[in-house]
Formats: C-alpha cells, structure tokens, sequence
C-alpha cells in the first residue's frame, strides 16, 4: 500500500537516435535492466529543477525505475502504464475507480483525465482501502492527486466529501503512500506530511483521535528519503538509513526510532513492518517486526511477535519489500519473487492456499518473456520488476511490463496491454529496411508502431514510427544484418513481434522475405521500453481523454 520515491524522477522528454551501446556485464538481473532504462535510454532526461540533489539522488530506487507501478486497496487495484495513463479495476462504491462513476468494474477501466491529470506524467501509484493517490510530475513541479472515499478526510482537500475524479491535493511531492483510511506524503524538503484517520496516531500528530483533511506536517523528521503506511501506521526511512515509525504499530502517535539496522526500502502491513536493509540495487537481507501470528515476519511459523526487527530466513538478496495485511513480499535482484504470510485464497501467488512462516517462491510460470526480450537479455526464464503485496491479493509487473495479479493462487496477466504484431515483413532498401506488418488481432486501439533494427551488441540501431502498417527504417548500412522487431502501443501498454533478421540491400541476401527465423542476439539496453515511452509522447496529443 505504498508507492516508495519515484526513481530519479527522471522523464523521457523526447524521442532521439537509440545510443551505441553496449550490454551491461550482468545481463539477467533485475539491477541490469533497470539500470539499462535510467542510463542508456535513447532520450534526453531532465530532472525538475526545483527538486533538490539529495532528494533527487534518494529517489534513485529500484521500484521507480520500474513500470507501471501497480496500487492495491482493499478491493480495488490501479496501475500506471508508460508514465502517461492510469487504470483501475474492482471495488467502486466511493469513487476509488476514479472514472467518474460508483460502479465497479472487473475489468481494468482508465482513470478520468479531467481532474488534472491531462498532459502530465504519472509516476506512481499508491491506494488506501478505498480510496487512490497518485505522484505526478509536469514541467513545474511534482504533485499529489488523491480520489475516492473521504469520510475521514483521506483525500486531503479540506473536506469530507468523496470524489470519484483525480483531484490535486498537495505539490512539491516526491514519495507518497497509503494507509487504510491516512495518506501521507514525501516533499521536495525531504519531510512528511499526513492527513486523513487519526484514531492510533498514524498521522505523527497528537490530535486525540480526531482526523485531519488537511496535510499535517509529521515533527521530529529530516532528510526522509522513503515513507510507507499500513492500515492505522506509518513509518519513514531517513537518508542514513535509520527508520521510524508511529501509529498503531507502535502505540505512539509520534515517530519512534527503529534500532539495530540501516535500511534502504521499508514497508508497512496490517500490524507488521518490513524493510530492506542492503545496497539499493544489489540488494540486501529483510528484516521485519511487529505482528507474527500468520507468519508475515518470514523467520519461522511458530517465532511469534518480535517488537525488534527480526532477520527473514534465507540467505537471498533482496532489492524490494512489499508487505499488507498479514502478508509480505519480497523481489531478489534476478527477478523472482518469495512471499511469506496469510495466504487466504491463494494470495502470496504460490499455488497453494497454506499460510507460510518462511519465504516461498512465487509461481511465476504464466509469466512468459517474448521473443525479443529473450534474445535482447538472454533471459529465457519469467522476471519481474515489481511485486506488490496487497490485503487480499498480490500483484506483479513483469520485465516487459505487463501486469499480473493473483487469482486461485496463480499470477494470471491482466488484459491491458494490445496483442503482437503479425507477419512482420522487411524489404531492403538502399540503407534502409522497409517494414511492413499485420496488426494485432482483436487489439484494443493502437495508439502507434515502431519498427525497430539493431546489430549485435546495439552497435548500431535505428527506427522509424507510424500510426499504420509499416514505415522505413532508414540511416542504415548496406551488408550489414539487423534484428528487426515491431512495437505495438495503445494506452495499456505495448507488445512485441516475433524478433527475426534482414539486410539492408547492397549485400545481396535481402529480398522481401519475413523477417523471422533466429536473430543474432542483441544484449543491452532497453531499446523496447524506451521506443514505447518514447510513442506515448509522441500520440499523447492525440489520445482521446475521458
């Protein structure tokens, strides 16, 4: 139920040239490909120039830098795809949808752009039982939008009214998080802020139970690089690593100091606390504390309640922690994910339904790499970049970002993103490849294409773009051979064609065939993330806006 700092708060301003590049030496790990999104993308990045260098620097997390960010609330989930487009899907009876209507919906519906949303990038999601938040960035600043339930002043606009549409509610965010009926956020000072349900003191503020629908700034705090919430708590994470919290875990309505560990994520359940302590890519060992009576402190069934933070059994590298309810997850840096907890109707994603004391592994076996991800990281099994805990369900974000959540204990993908391209075909051109393809069948509407060719190693790559069939790669070598690959996008997110090989006329060996058959493998960068933020730019404009 939290949203940790938004990576760099880096954005991509604008389609360039893919770099030359070369792969990094641990292809493989979830480090490698996330780095390969921060720095080897091929647009420019830029940074508001407001946010100060060590809150900037502090943001530089994992989770960040992984999309979409996926929300869970009590009965309902949201995701954020491509920086630009926001959806959710279940429970609605107050709004948390934020499509402007009460209805629920089992089926993933977009967020309405008219409460302020239209032509900024969303960069992180974060949802309290019924009620959703998200970190928005546009060219002057960073902001909170909250909608949904807001009878305890969860929403933070002064009022008690519920809002079925995003509203702006605080600026100068970097983090955010929610509890159960509380919000809280991270501002450019590098302090918290909280406001909404107040009965244990989960807003740091001595109010005598009473709610807040206005931010309140949480005293005692400085240089917070991380903030999380649970159902009626609160912690946050200082830049040297030290942790605090208050609220119902703790008994105190002001931050009390965590001993023992310096920690780089942190994480707040139901009545339980998780964090990560550990270098922020390569991770580290995870330590929890609080409630143990469904195992959720991950050190054995039968361990009980530890008021000190207690060490997760295992000897695994850990990189994120996500905990709620009485559940904890847990992401190691090569892209597998463990939960331990109440596992009530399969929602750890282990293919049972038995509570675990220890770590167990998430099936991750309905979670399928394409073709171009395989050849481009010589990854052939499942990765995930994000693994979400919620109360009732968890939810994971695959390396190609496709969303997965639980259903009869298995990660089952959300529909959201469009179907591949088909029969992909390359003509040669003097330096150039002329691509031509088949859209998907029965896909939602496609926002745009790109055709994409690049030589082993990403020495050299090039691609064009269109809103059609096919388009010319040019700026290319004769008797050079290319992979060739075409990106789909629609505002679900994007999809890959089988990845095959061609060359540009001059060599003799090109002719028009379908570009299939096996491709020279292609290592690096991200070049398939980073076309497709790069179309979401580019159709933003002409996107139809609810």
């Amino acid at each position: 139920m939290r949203v940790g700092l938004v990576a760099s708060l880096l954005v991509p301003a604008a389609v360039g040239g893919m770099p030359a590049v070369a792969g990094p030496a641990d292809t493989g790990t979830v480090a490698s490909v996330l780095r390969a999104q921060q720095q080897r993308g091929p647009a420019q990045l830029r940074r508001p120039a407001q946010l100060n260098r060590p809150a900037a620097e502090a943001a530089m997390t994992v989770d960040g830098l992984s999309l979409p960010t996926v929300a869970l609330g009590g009965d309902h989930t949201c995701t954020t795809v491509l920086y630009s487009y926001v959806w959710c899907w279940g429970g609605n009876d107050h709004g948390q949808l934020g499509d402007g209507s009460t209805g629920d919906s089992a089926r993933p519906v977009p967020v309405s752009a008219a409460g302020g949303l239209r032509g900024k990038f969303v960069l992180g999601l974060a949802a309290g039982r019924a009620h959703t938040c998200a970190l928005v960035l546009d060219a002057q600043s960073s902001g909170a939008y909250c909608w949904g339930a807001n009878g305890q002043g969860q929403l933070g606009d002064g009022s008690t009214d519920d809002q079925p549409r995003p509203k702006e509610v605080a600026t100068e965010v970097i983090g955010l998080a929610a509890g159960g009926d509380h919000t809280c956020t991270l501002d450019t000072e590098l302090t918290v802020s909280c406001w909404g349900r107040n009965d244990q003191g989960q807003l740091g503020i001595d109010t005598g139970g009473a709610f807040s629908s206005s931010p309140q700034e949480v005293a005692g705090l400085a240089d917070v690089v991380d903030v999380a919430a649970g159902e009626d708590s609160t912690c946050a994470l200082a830049e040297d690593g030290t942790a605090s919290c208050w609220g119902g875990l703790t008994g105190s309505a002001t931050p009390q100091a965590v001993d023992g560990h310096e920690f780089t994520r942190i994480a707040v359940g139901r009545a339980h606390a998780c964090a990560v302590a550990g270098s922020t890519l390569r991770g580290g060992s995870v330590y929890c504390w609080g409630s143990d009576d469904s195992g959720q402190l991950g050190n054995g069934a039968d361990a009980g309640d530890s008021a000190e933070p207690v060490r997760v059994a295992g000897s695994r590298r850990y990189i994120a922690v996500s905990a709620a309810g009485d559940s904890t997850c847990a992401l190691t840096e090569t892209g597998q994910g463990y939960c331990w907890g109440a596992n009530d109707d399969g929602r750890l994603g282990t293919g049972d339904t038995d509570p675990h004391g220890t770590p167990v592994a998430v099936d991750q076996g309905r979670v399928a790499n394409s073709q171009v991800f395989r050849e481009l990281y010589g990854a052939g099994r499942s990765m995930i970049v994000q693994l979400a805990a919620g109360p009732d369900r968890s939810c994971a974000v695959s390396v190609e970002q496709a969303v997965y959540c639980t259903r009869a204990g298995l990660l089952t993908r959300v529909p959201l993103g469009p179907g591949r391209p088909r029969a992909v075909r390359a003509v040669p051109g003097d330096a150039s490849l002329k691509v031509s393809w088949t859209p998907p069948a029965g896909a939602a509407p496609i926002l745009g294409y790109a055709a994409v060719a690049a030589t082993a190693g990403l020495e050299e790559s090039s691609e064009c773009e269109s809103r059609g069939r096919g388009c010319t790669i040019g700026k290319l070598h004769n008797d050079r051979r290319y992979g060739v690959f075409v990106v789909a996008l629609s505002s679900g997110g994007f999809a890959y064609s089988s990845l095959g090989y061609a060359v540009p006329a001059g060599g003799g060996r090109g002719g028009g065939l379908p570009v299939t058959g096996p491709a020279a493998p292609l290592t690096g960068a991200l070049v398939l993330l980073a076309t497709g933020a790069g179309l979401v730019l580019a159709t933003r404009r002409r996107t139809p806006v609810r």
